[in-house]
């Protein structure tokens, strides 16, 4: 009975001291997105590698909270989730699906396109990153070939304003094996017949 005891009073101390740390990370991520210090999120994630499945999904739903009304920052949190997008769990990798699906949709539009080249391009080049984690795969298995297409569209139609990082993740898209881009909508392929 002491034993047991010990044991119960030992695991409570653990989930308690588990509980701050949590709440560390997150005060610390928090504090660091108020300040603009994008960079201190990989430290936090460094000192907290348990709890980047947590900051992935973190950056994310942020970044789907800001793009009405933010879209600047939006993009950034999008971007910073990118290093942490392999810790997915497949239990959260639908709902991060979802959120690169809604800022596909934003990157996508012509009107956006005009007014933020550099921010459609950024949209691309994390979501091409982000959907061939093998977590998001399994969720979300045509994601990546959507993501695929609609950087190539954005290639095709703004040469100028695609950049080179753009350009390289489409390259190693199409290397590594992705499946065939799914091709414009509504088009039908002729090499399929």
């Amino acid at each position: 009975m002491k034993k047991f005891a010990l044991v119960i009073i030992a695991a409570l101390l653990f989930a308690q001291s588990h509980a701050v740390v949590a709440s560390d990370w997150m005060t610390e991520l928090r504090e660091a997105l108020a300040n603009g210090n994008f960079a201190e999120i990989n430290v936090i994630a460094a000192n907290n590698p348990g709890a980047q499945n947590d900051i992935a999904l973190f950056l994310l739903r942020e970044g789907q909270n800001n793009l009405a009304t933010r879209p600047d920052v939006a993009i950034r949190l999008f971007s910073a989730a990118v290093p942490f997008a392999s810790q997915i769990k497949l239990t959260s990798a639908r709902e991060a699906g979802n959120i690169i699906a809604a800022f596909l949709a934003l990157a996508r539009d012509p009107a956006f396109q005009k007014r933020n080249p550099q921010g459609a391009s950024d949209i691309f080049t994390a979501a091409l990153a982000m959907s061939i984690e093998p977590n998001i795969v399994v969720a979300n298995p045509n994601l990546h070939n959507v993501v695929l297409a609609d950087a190539r569209d954005f290639m095709g139609d703004n040469p100028v304003d695609a950049n080179k990082v753009l350009a390289d993740q489409i390259n190693l898209a199409l290397q590594v094996g992705s499946p065939a881009p799914i091709g414009p909508r509504g088009v039908i392929n002729p090499s399929a017949e």
